[in-house]
């Protein structure tokens, strides 16, 4: 097993690779550029309007040439970008939770996101996974880039998205949503959504709460069966904490946290020097965020005991059998 300091190396080396490579295809670029403009001279000045179907096909060859090279560069960039992330999230994760591992060529399938109903999504990536379990808990965690689906809307979001198996039977969906993300949030349907998939608007009465977060849902007592006040309390200090932006919405017997929480959504330049234990720091701060969520909404007794109904079974993955009782 590798330690720290071998990853490290195994990371630089990599990157000082990327830079030759990357300086080789600028080499390549700014020669097809010059080879494309003296040809466009040379065959203007002998053939003249004769020439202009030649010189067309030579300007598509020259930008798909272009082209390709400089995705080749943004390719360099991205496996780079891999190559840091993996060591970064696997290093920090270690000990933090029961059990995980992380998946940097997966994610989540964009159609489970669109049907969550969490977001307003138009096009979206998704490229990393970590799944885990802690406190019986389990949890799919990753990356993603959000467009929602209307212009208007303004730049994508980069954030997380993480989706905890939650113990609590209940039958409505509810979501949760601090007042900078309700734009991009899911809440009223279209007419023609039956009236009891509907999620409208509505407060909980609880002032601090009502001025921080926006409620929707499509049955507001069992709503409240979820948000006591010890989760409104609990939300509140995760929010005042993180300072981040975040849905949290309940679903299909899972709750769905979603925050501008993103390692590093732009990438890593291979022209920057890193300070990997400033990141590694930042990695594990963000990474928490994931087990704080399963301590101080699902699992903490305090508020677990609220959760939960008289008598029910922990799921089958769990390895638990005997049934939960209010404490």
């Amino acid at each position: 097993m590798m330690t720290d300091e071998q990853k490290i190396e195994q990371i630089e080396e990599f990157r000082t690779k990327a830079l030759s490579k990357k300086r080789f295809l600028g080499i390549w670029i700014f020669l097809v550029i010059v080879t494309v403009l003296g040809l466009t001279a040379f065959l203007a000045d002998r053939m003249g309007d004769e020439g202009f179907p030649a010189i067309m096909l030579l300007w598509i060859l020259g930008a798909l040439s272009v082209t390709g090279l400089g995705m080749a560069i943004h390719n360099l960039k991205g496996d780079y970008s891999e190559e840091i992330k993996c060591y970064l999230v696997e290093t920090a994760a270690e000990g933090m939770f029961d059990s995980f591992s992380y998946r940097p060529e997966e994610g989540f399938l964009v159609d489970d996101l669109c049907n969550a109903d969490m977001m307003k999504i138009r096009a979206c990536k998704t490229d990393d996974m970590m799944v885990g379990e802690y406190n019986d808990v389990t949890f799919v965690h990753g990356d993603v880039t959000i467009n929602a689906d209307s212009e208007s809307l303004g730049a994508p979001f980069y954030g997380t998205w993480t989706v905890y198996s939650f113990l609590k039977p209940f039958t409505s969906d509810l979501q949760v949503t601090t007042v900078e993300m309700l734009s991009h949030s899911r809440v009223n349907r279209t007419f023609f959504t039956k009236k009891d998939e509907k999620r409208h608007l509505f407060l909980t009465g609880d002032t601090e709460f009502d001025d921080l977060f926006a409620c929707s849902g499509q049955d507001e007592q069992e709503a409240m069966t979820l948000l006591t006040p010890a989760v409104r309390k609990r939300l509140i200090r995760i929010y005042q904490d993180t300072g981040l932006p975040m849905i949290i919405g309940w679903k299909d017997k899972e709750l769905h946290f979603i925050t501008g929480n993103a390692l590093a959504p732009f990438g890593y330049e291979l022209e920057a020097t890193l300070d990997y234990e400033a990141m590694l720091a930042e990695t594990r701060r963000k990474l928490y965020l994931i087990r704080r969520v399963i301590e101080e909404l699902i699992m903490s007794r305090s508020v677990f005991s609220e959760y939960a109904l008289e008598e029910y079974s922990m799921p089958v993955d769990t390895e638990h059998e005997e049934g939960l009782r209010r404490q």
